[in-house]
């Protein structure tokens, strides 16, 4: 995974956040985080060699301005990512909440009904 604009050590914690992520045989999701307007994209590049050829919108979410860098944790997630790979609606998941309940303990330490 590397962090593209990442805020920096002594930045502004409302910079936006770009994070690529490989997957293997499929390509690189990129997951945007812009805080100021509290909303992540999730796409999918193709690459040939170097050059980018495809890109595939995955899945965008919003919500308040304070939860966009765990909105961006959550979507850097491999497993949240693998689901969208396998062309699972995630829209599905978050009804889901046991699944949601243990996303929240594993990548912030705290229950979703604590969210």
């Amino acid at each position: 995974m590397q962090s593209v604009g990442a805020a920096r050590p002594g930045g502004s914690p409302m910079e936006v956040r770009h994070t690529k992520v490989p997957i293997e045989g499929m390509g690189v999701a990129h997951v945007v985080t812009d805080p100021t307007l509290a909303s992540t994209d999730v796409m999918l590049w193709r690459y040939d060699g170097s050059r980018p050829v495809e890109c595939t919108h995955w899945s965008s979410c919003g919500g308040s301005p304070a939860a966009a860098q765990d909105m961006h944790t959550f979507w850097c997630d491999l497993e949240t990512l693998t689901l969208c790979v396998r062309g699972v609606s995630y829209s599905h998941y978050f009804s889901d909440w046991d699944y949601m309940d243990r996303k929240c303990r594993q990548l912030f330490g705290r229950s979703f009904a604590d969210y």
